[in-house]
Protein backbone atom coordinates (compact mmCIF):
# COMPACT_ATOMS: atom_id res chain seq x y z
CA UNK A 1 0.00 0.00 0.00
CA UNK A 2 1.33 3.48 -0.95
CA UNK A 3 2.24 4.99 2.07
CA UNK A 4 0.42 8.87 2.87
CA UNK A 5 4.21 10.82 2.48
CA UNK A 6 4.24 8.65 -0.91
CA UNK A 7 0.85 10.08 -2.14
CA UNK A 8 1.99 14.19 -0.58
CA UNK A 9 4.65 13.79 -3.32
CA UNK A 10 2.16 13.49 -6.18
CA UNK A 11 -0.08 16.71 -4.76
CA UNK A 12 2.47 19.77 -6.61
CA UNK A 13 2.17 17.49 -9.37
CA UNK A 14 -1.01 17.14 -10.18
CA UNK A 15 -1.15 20.97 -9.00
CA UNK A 16 0.94 21.77 -11.54
CA UNK A 17 -0.72 19.63 -14.33
CA UNK A 18 -3.79 21.49 -13.17
CA UNK A 19 -2.16 25.01 -13.86
CA UNK A 20 -0.37 23.79 -17.47
CA UNK A 21 -3.87 21.80 -18.21
CA UNK A 22 -5.79 25.76 -17.58
CA UNK A 23 -3.64 27.33 -20.28
CA UNK A 24 -2.77 24.82 -22.64
CA UNK A 25 -4.87 21.39 -22.67
CA UNK A 26 -8.33 21.97 -21.67
CA UNK A 27 -8.63 18.11 -20.87
CA UNK A 28 -5.57 17.60 -18.87
CA UNK A 29 -7.49 20.40 -16.73
CA UNK A 30 -10.59 18.60 -16.35
CA UNK A 31 -9.18 15.78 -14.45
CA UNK A 32 -6.55 17.44 -12.84
CA UNK A 33 -8.10 19.99 -11.37
CA UNK A 34 -10.76 17.63 -9.32
CA UNK A 35 -8.28 15.27 -8.75
CA UNK A 36 -5.90 17.85 -6.98
CA UNK A 37 -8.38 17.95 -4.16
CA UNK A 38 -9.41 14.35 -4.00
CA UNK A 39 -6.23 13.29 -3.49
CA UNK A 40 -5.67 15.83 -0.57
CA UNK A 41 -8.99 13.82 0.54
CA UNK A 42 -7.45 10.52 0.30
CA UNK A 43 -4.25 11.34 1.76
CA UNK A 44 -6.42 13.03 4.88
CA UNK A 45 -8.45 10.40 5.27
CA UNK A 46 -5.61 7.63 5.14
CA UNK A 47 -3.33 9.56 7.52
CA UNK A 48 -6.21 10.11 9.91
CA UNK A 49 -8.27 6.62 9.46
CA UNK A 50 -10.59 5.75 12.29
CA UNK A 51 -8.60 8.64 14.62
CA UNK A 52 -10.01 11.66 13.27
CA UNK A 53 -10.10 14.52 15.83
CA UNK A 54 -12.54 17.18 15.28
CA UNK A 55 -10.22 19.46 13.97
CA UNK A 56 -9.22 17.03 11.08
CA UNK A 57 -12.76 16.50 10.53
CA UNK A 58 -13.93 19.42 10.22
CA UNK A 59 -10.92 19.91 7.82
CA UNK A 60 -12.14 17.12 5.28
CA UNK A 61 -15.45 18.61 5.16
CA UNK A 62 -14.04 21.72 4.27
CA UNK A 63 -11.92 20.36 1.45
CA UNK A 64 -14.94 17.93 0.00
CA UNK A 65 -16.83 21.26 -0.20
CA UNK A 66 -13.51 22.92 -1.65
CA UNK A 67 -13.27 19.84 -4.14
CA UNK A 68 -17.12 20.42 -5.24
CA UNK A 69 -16.64 24.24 -5.68
CA UNK A 70 -13.78 23.16 -8.23
CA UNK A 71 -15.81 20.85 -10.12
CA UNK A 72 -18.57 23.82 -10.27
CA UNK A 73 -16.14 26.19 -11.24
CA UNK A 74 -14.76 24.21 -14.31
CA UNK A 75 -18.04 25.25 -16.15
CA UNK A 76 -17.18 28.92 -15.43
CA UNK A 77 -21.01 31.09 -15.87
CA UNK A 78 -23.29 28.59 -15.87
CA UNK A 79 -22.33 26.89 -12.33
CA UNK A 80 -20.29 30.05 -11.01
CA UNK A 81 -22.61 30.48 -8.27
CA UNK A 82 -22.95 26.96 -7.20
CA UNK A 83 -19.17 26.90 -7.07
CA UNK A 84 -19.46 29.84 -4.65
CA UNK A 85 -22.01 28.71 -2.58
CA UNK A 86 -19.92 25.10 -2.28
CA UNK A 87 -16.57 27.17 -1.29
CA UNK A 88 -18.63 29.66 0.95
CA UNK A 89 -19.90 26.26 2.85
CA UNK A 90 -16.41 25.10 2.83
CA UNK A 91 -15.01 28.50 4.20
CA UNK A 92 -17.72 28.07 7.30
CA UNK A 93 -16.14 24.51 8.34
CA UNK A 94 -12.38 26.28 7.99
CA UNK A 95 -13.84 29.14 9.98
CA UNK A 96 -15.55 26.97 12.44
CA UNK A 97 -12.26 24.49 12.58
CA UNK A 98 -10.05 27.67 13.54
CA UNK A 99 -12.25 29.04 15.97
CA UNK A 100 -12.39 25.30 17.74
CA UNK A 101 -8.96 24.58 17.83
CA UNK A 102 -7.75 28.65 19.45
CA UNK A 103 -10.40 28.04 22.30
CA UNK A 104 -10.54 31.90 22.61
CA UNK A 105 -12.57 34.50 20.12
CA UNK A 106 -10.77 38.07 19.80
CA UNK A 107 -13.61 40.08 17.78
CA UNK A 108 -11.16 43.35 18.25
CA UNK A 109 -9.82 41.98 14.99
CA UNK A 110 -13.03 41.15 12.65
CA UNK A 111 -14.64 44.85 13.06
CA UNK A 112 -11.86 46.47 10.77
CA UNK A 113 -11.56 42.87 8.55
CA UNK A 114 -14.91 43.11 7.94
CA UNK A 115 -15.11 47.14 7.27
CA UNK A 116 -12.21 46.27 4.89
CA UNK A 117 -14.17 43.83 3.48
CA UNK A 118 -17.28 46.78 2.17
CA UNK A 119 -14.26 48.58 0.37
CA UNK A 120 -13.21 45.26 -1.73
CA UNK A 121 -17.17 45.25 -2.29
CA UNK A 122 -17.52 48.31 -3.87
CA UNK A 123 -14.27 47.61 -5.67
CA UNK A 124 -16.29 45.20 -7.91
CA UNK A 125 -20.26 45.75 -7.30
CA UNK A 126 -20.13 47.77 -10.19
CA UNK A 127 -18.64 44.87 -12.21
CA UNK A 128 -20.61 42.02 -10.93
CA UNK A 129 -23.72 40.55 -12.11
CA UNK A 130 -27.12 41.84 -10.65
CA UNK A 131 -28.18 38.21 -9.93
CA UNK A 132 -24.58 37.34 -8.00
CA UNK A 133 -24.09 40.81 -5.79
CA UNK A 134 -25.76 39.18 -2.87
CA UNK A 135 -24.04 35.82 -3.19
CA UNK A 136 -20.50 37.79 -3.80
CA UNK A 137 -21.24 40.21 -1.03
CA UNK A 138 -21.56 37.15 1.10
CA UNK A 139 -19.01 35.43 0.15
CA UNK A 140 -16.50 38.00 0.53
CA UNK A 141 -18.13 38.22 4.05
CA UNK A 142 -17.34 34.78 4.99
CA UNK A 143 -13.95 34.70 3.69
CA UNK A 144 -12.76 37.82 5.79
CA UNK A 145 -14.69 35.84 8.64
CA UNK A 146 -12.02 32.82 7.66
CA UNK A 147 -9.15 35.09 7.12
CA UNK A 148 -9.87 36.41 10.82
CA UNK A 149 -11.11 32.91 12.50
CA UNK A 150 -6.61 32.30 10.84
CA UNK A 151 -5.58 35.14 12.61
CA UNK A 152 -7.20 34.90 15.84
CA UNK A 153 -5.92 31.22 16.33
CA UNK A 154 -2.43 32.35 15.40
CA UNK A 155 -2.34 35.20 18.16
CA UNK A 156 -4.22 33.16 20.54
CA UNK A 157 -2.27 30.21 19.76
CA UNK A 158 0.87 30.71 18.63
CA UNK A 159 3.42 27.92 16.83
CA UNK A 160 3.99 26.04 13.53
CA UNK A 161 0.26 24.53 13.78
CA UNK A 162 -1.21 27.87 13.77
CA UNK A 163 1.28 29.82 11.12
CA UNK A 164 0.35 27.22 9.00
CA UNK A 165 -3.37 27.93 9.14
CA UNK A 166 -2.67 31.50 8.72
CA UNK A 167 -0.18 31.84 6.13
CA UNK A 168 -3.11 29.93 4.31
CA UNK A 169 -5.65 31.74 4.55
CA UNK A 170 -3.65 34.93 3.38
CA UNK A 171 -2.80 32.54 0.72
CA UNK A 172 -6.57 31.63 -0.11
CA UNK A 173 -7.48 35.01 0.30
CA UNK A 174 -5.21 36.15 -2.57
CA UNK A 175 -6.36 33.23 -4.83
CA UNK A 176 -10.33 34.36 -4.34
CA UNK A 177 -9.14 37.78 -4.95
CA UNK A 178 -7.14 37.37 -8.42
CA UNK A 179 -10.24 35.48 -8.89
CA UNK A 180 -12.44 38.51 -8.31
CA UNK A 181 -10.15 41.01 -10.04
CA UNK A 182 -9.88 38.35 -13.14
CA UNK A 183 -13.76 38.14 -13.51
CA UNK A 184 -15.13 40.95 -12.72
CA UNK A 185 -12.60 43.18 -13.50
CA UNK A 186 -9.69 43.25 -15.74
CA UNK A 187 -8.80 39.57 -17.28
CA UNK A 188 -4.83 39.11 -17.27
CA UNK A 189 -2.96 36.02 -18.48
CA UNK A 190 -0.86 35.44 -15.08
CA UNK A 191 -4.23 35.19 -13.17
CA UNK A 192 -4.56 31.25 -13.28
CA UNK A 193 -1.50 30.42 -12.46
CA UNK A 194 -1.96 33.02 -9.26
CA UNK A 195 -5.12 31.85 -8.40
CA UNK A 196 -4.24 28.12 -8.65
CA UNK A 197 -0.87 28.05 -6.95
CA UNK A 198 -1.76 30.28 -4.13
CA UNK A 199 -5.37 28.09 -3.62
CA UNK A 200 -3.28 24.85 -3.91
CA UNK A 201 -0.37 26.21 -1.90
CA UNK A 202 -3.58 27.20 0.91
CA UNK A 203 -4.93 23.80 0.71
CA UNK A 204 -2.28 21.60 1.99
CA UNK A 205 -1.10 24.24 4.50
CA UNK A 206 -4.17 23.69 5.67
CA UNK A 207 -3.65 19.88 5.98
CA UNK A 208 -0.15 20.03 7.13
CA UNK A 209 -1.85 22.10 10.21
CA UNK A 210 -3.26 18.95 11.54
Amino acid sequence: MISVETLLLFYPVFAILTIIGKYRMKKLYQMFKPLTLLLLIVILVLKERADFSIYSLLLLCAFIFSLIGDIFLMFNKPKFINGLIAFLIGHLFFTTSFVIESGKVLIVYLIPILISGLFLFNYFSKHVDVKLKKTVLVYIVIILIMLWSALNYYLVEPGMNSRLVFFGAVLFFISDLTLGINKFKKPFYLAEVIILGTYYTAQIMFYQSI
